[in-house]
């Protein structure tokens, strides 16, 4: 069974898989007084793929063992996590296919990491990143931000049995993260 040891969230070391949220930026322009805002700063833009509207989603996490037995991919939409009371989740990802619209694409857990996201800073996921998450205390609350056809489709392969058409669950060998 492979173990995956959780490591800090730092940009470089999620770079292959997106990107971090909230990481201020050294002094810019952007530190001036606007209103109430002592400093703002835009992250970057965010990618639904053509056609795509955004929706916003709160999930709320239970408290669960750090394994699985499957991992789950988004054919054509990023995906934000972020924390809305500052409580921690356990969060694996493992690098997008080449082509995230093949059908044959799977993970490679070789390459898979373990991250704790510790309820400060949230991370948007490239197009076709495998991951799973695990929270770690009762009501751990993030808005999820991703496309509204991706929800529905991820819905209606849940509870429905449908095929979903843009997103990807695949069964895996069971993974194990371990907090250092």
């Amino acid at each position: 069974m492979p173990i995956i040891r959780v490591e800090p969230l730092t940009a470089a070391a999620y770079a292959p898989f997106g990107y971090v949220l909230g990481e201020r930026p050294a002094a810019t322009q952007n530190d001036v007084t606007v209103g109430v805002i002592a400093a703002f700063w835009a992250e970057r833009d965010f990618g639904v793929g053509p056609g795509g509207v955004t929706q916003f989603i709160w999930a709320v996490y239970a408290p669960s063992t750090p394994q699985t037995e499957h991992m789950e991919s988004h054919r054509l939409t990023e995906q934000a996590i972020i924390p809305v009371t500052g409580k921690p989740i356990l969060h694996l990802v493992a690098p997008p296919n080449a082509d995230p619209s093949a059908a044959d694409n799977v993970p490679d857990l070789s390459q898979a990491k373990a991250f704790l996201l510790d309820g400060t800073k949230g991370v948007v996921m490239a197009r076709g990143t495998w991951h799973c998450h695990f929270g770690l205390v009762p009501e751990t609350v993030y808005c999820v931000l991703t496309r509204r056809s991706t929800t529905d489709d991820i819905l209606a392969g849940r509870l429905d049995n449908a095929l979903m058409k843009e997103t990807v669950l695949r069964p895996i060998e069971q993974v194990t993260l371990v907090l250092a």
